[in-house]
């Protein structure tokens, strides 16, 4: 009788083809498997390439792929895939809440100099100066002169009070200068008293000269304030 579990060989003086070992091969497969199913039967790949169904371990040169009814080992990594398209955007959340106020930086640079501003309103006048006293004659021909005088004069005068007087020159005569002399019964009364006003006349035609003297204190004794008027005799 013969072995069931037997591979039939080639006839004699015949090579077997390809087709046929590869037939050989399944069916050598296919009967390990029917005598291994349930018992841990091992899955060996042999150096060639071929894998055989083993009752227990591999071979020493074979390589264990696995065992029936179990998974396998698991395989390489594959390549990484293709970037796929970007999502839609989503909505935005709400706003969070303000921070902390940041400490103060440090003082920049200084600017550039603005532009000039606008030249701003003239200040009053200020209180004209006492009169020098005349210079000499010079050594040209002058013509006849003659001094008008007007002398104001006052018991008193209280504090605040200005004393006016004026010198004229006669209609025949032209004003050339002036000045003004003030006079108190009491020498330390000239401390109080200030020259506010020594000029000509105005307008001009006037033909005289104008004194004014202010009290800064009350003076209670007798003052005089005098203007004088240098005037030219015109033939």
């Amino acid at each position: 009788m013969a072995n069931e579990h037997a591979i039939l060989s080639p006839a004699r003086n015949q090579n077997p083809s390809w087709t046929e070992m590869t037939a050989v091969s399944v069916v050598l497969v296919l009967f390990v498997t029917m005598n291994a199913a349930g018992q841990g039967a091992m899955l060996c790949q042999k150096p060639n390439g071929l894998v055989i169904l083993r009752a227990r371990a591999c071979k020493p040169k074979e390589t264990s792929i696995g065992s029936l009814g179990e998974p396998a080992p698991t395989g390489p990594t594959g390549p990484t895939g293709a970037t796929g398209p970007t999502g839609a955007t989503g909505p935005i959340g709400p706003v969070g809440p303000a921070g902390p106020t940041g400490p103060t930086g440090p003082t920049g640079l200084t600017g550039p100099t603005g532009p000039t501003g606008q030249t701003g309103m003239p200040g009053p006048t200020g209180a004209v100066g006492p009169t020098g006293p005349t210079g000499p004659t010079g050594p040209g021909v002058f013509g006849a002169t003659i001094v008008r005088i007007n002398t104001v004069s006052l018991p008193s005068a209280g504090n605040g009070v200005i004393v006016s007087s004026q010198a004229v020159c006669e209609s025949n005569e032209r004003l050339v200068s002036g000045g003004v002399r003030v006079d108190t019964e009491r020498p330390n009364d000239l401390d109080h008293l200030s020259v506010i006003q020594s000029a000509p006349l105005a307008p001009a035609d006037l033909n005289g000269w104008l004194a004014q003297v202010l009290t800064t204190a009350a003076i209670n004794a007798p003052l005089s304030v005098t203007a004088s008027a240098l005037c030219l005799v015109q033939e």
